[in-house]
């Protein structure tokens, strides 16, 4: 499955739905395979995976880039928001209280720009 392309794809772990493990490579049905072989020590624990996500990149630099930035905090975000249809579970429990208390901020600042940009008092006491 590759045609010169580079995948940076997230793994769900089919034991344990809160587990996921993101990575890119060039063969992505030999990469699945090697993560659930047990051939990759950090997923090998939590066996076996499934393809939640894959991207497909022409540029190996491209892939590499993206795949740090998706396990970067940011990234991490980005693929709450926009891979959460498709995987329920990503990224886990332990960011999600992080990630409600940035939609709160943003609400509460929307709140004050809306105040501000009207002249009025917010609508809600903080």
């Amino acid at each position: 499955m590759n045609g010169g392309f580079f995948y940076v794809y997230v793994l769900s772990s089919v034991a344990g739905a809160s587990r996921h493990y993101t990575g890119w490579t060039e063969d992505l049905d030999k990469r699945l395979k090697a993560h659930n072989a047990g051939q990759c020590p950090p997923s090998a624990r939590f066996r076996p995976w499934r393809v939640e996500t894959a991207v497909a990149l022409r540029s190996r630099e491209k892939a590499v880039a993206f795949e740090k930035y998706l396990k970067s905090h940011s990234g991490r975000a980005f693929a709450l928001r926009h891979f959460k249809r498709a995987c329920p579970s990503y990224p886990g429990p332990a960011l999600a209280p992080r990630i409600n208390r940035v939609q709160q901020a943003t609400a509460v600042q929307q709140t004050l720009n809306r105040a501000f940009e009207t002249g009025s008092a917010p609508e809600t006491p903080f």
